[in-house]
C-alpha cells in the first residue's frame, strides 16, 4: 500500500527536524574541533621554548637521549689542589710515623731520607662567649640627698650584648637575610648564649643608629658629589602601610632609603 500524502508529510518534517538538530550538532564539533587546534598550536609552541629563544632555565631543557657510542669523551683536566696555608698560619704541628708495612705488616721498615708529604686540615676552635660583670657601686650625695650609681667604663655599651655579639646578629639578619628564629638559634648553638625573640629588632636597631653617620657621609657624597647619578623606585610595605624604596647610586657609592611618598 502506498503512504499517503499526509504520511509523506510527516515523514518529510521529521526529516526535516533530525537534519536540523544534525546541522547543530555539526556546528557544535566544527567549534569544539577549533578550539582543540587552537590549543594543540598553543601546545606546540610551549613545546618548542627553551632557554635560548625564552626566559626559562636551562635545567628545563628536554634533551634526547645519546647513545654511549655517539657520546663524545671528555678531554682530561688537571685537578686543582688546595694551596696550603704558609708556616705562620699553623697552630700546631702532628709527627705521623708508621711501625709495620702498610701491605705485608712486617716491622721491618725503613724511614726514607725524603721530605714527608703534607696533609693539612683546618677545624673550628672551640668558643664560649666571655662573660662579663660590671659591678656598678652606688653613691649617695651628702649635699642634694640623691643616690647614683657608676658608669660603665668608656668604649662599653648599655646592652647585655657586647658589640661583636651585636654586630655578629645584625649581620646574620641584615646581610645573609637568616630569619630571626634562625640567628637565635645559631648564636645559641654556637656560643650557648640566649638571645630573646624581643631583643631581635633592638639589636638591629641600635646597629642601624650606629651606622646613621656612615650612612648620612655616603647619602651626601652621593647627593652633593660630581659623578653621574642613577635614581630608582619600588613600592614597599613597611608595618602594613605603604613606602617606597629609594636607591641612588653613583660610580662610588650606592645608598637605599624607605619614604613614604614617591619624593625623597
Amino acid at each position: 500500500m502506498e503512504p499517503t500524502y499526509k504520511q509523506l508529510e510527516q515523514e518529510l518534517a521529521e526529516t526535516k527536524t533530525a537534519l536540523s538538530e544534525t546541522k547543530i550538532e555539526l556546528e557544535k564539533t566544527k567549534d569544539l574541533l577549533r578550539k582543540a587546534l587552537e590549543r594543540i598550536l598553543v601546545l606546540e609552541e610551549r613545546l618548542k621554548l627553551n632557554s635560548k629563544n625564552s626566559s626559562k632555565p636551562p635545567s628545563t631543557d628536554q634533551k634526547s637521549n645519546t647513545s654511549s657510542k655517539s657520546s663524545k669523551k671528555r678531554k682530561f683536566r688537571v685537578g686543582k689542589f688546595r694551596k696550603l696555608y704558609p708556616a705562620e698560619r699553623i697552630d700546631h704541628q702532628v709527627k705521623c710515623d708508621r711501625k709495620n708495612c702498610a701491605y705485608c705488616g712486617s716491622n721491618s721498615v725503613k724511614l726514607l731520607d725524603i721530605p714527608p708529604e703534607i696533609f693539612q686540615q683546618v677545624e673550628l676552635p672551640e668558643v664560649r662567649a666571655i662573660v662579663t660583670v660590671y659591678l656598678l657601686q652606688k653613691y649617695c650625695c651628702h649635699s642634694c640627698g640623691k643616690q647614683s650609681i657608676a658608669d660603665l667604663p668608656k668604649g662599653v655599651i648599655d646592652s647585655a650584648f657586647g658589640p661583636k655579639l651585636t654586630s655578629l646578629f645584625a649581620y646574620l639578619t641584615g646581610t645573609l637575610h637568616v630569619a630571626k628564629r634562625e640567628a637565635i638559634q645559631l648564636v645559641k648553638d654556637i656560643y650557648d648564649v640566649d638571645i630573646g625573640l624581643g631583643s631581635a629588632p633592638n639589636i638591629e636597631k641600635r646597629v642601624s643608629n650606629a651606622l646613621d653617620p656612615v650612612y648620612q657621609r655616603i647619602y651626601h657624597a652621593i647627593i652633593n658629589g660630581k659623578f653621574c647619578k642613577h635614581f630608582d623606585e619600588t613600592g614597599w610595605r613597611n608595618s602594613g602601610k605603604k613606602r617606597f624604596v629609594w636607591l641612588a647610586s653613583c660610580k662610588i657609592a650606592t645608598f637605599f632609603a624607605i619614604h613614604p611618598s614617591l619624593l625623597c
